[in-house]
């Protein structure tokens, strides 16, 4: 990921984050 993403919780939001980094990759 090339980006840092801070989530409220480990494991909770991160598949969120993941097509997130994925869009702004």
């Amino acid at each position: 990921m090339a980006y840092t993403f801070r989530l409220p919780d480990i494991g909770e939001g991160l598949e969120e984050a993941e097509i997130i980094a994925w869009l702004v990759a």
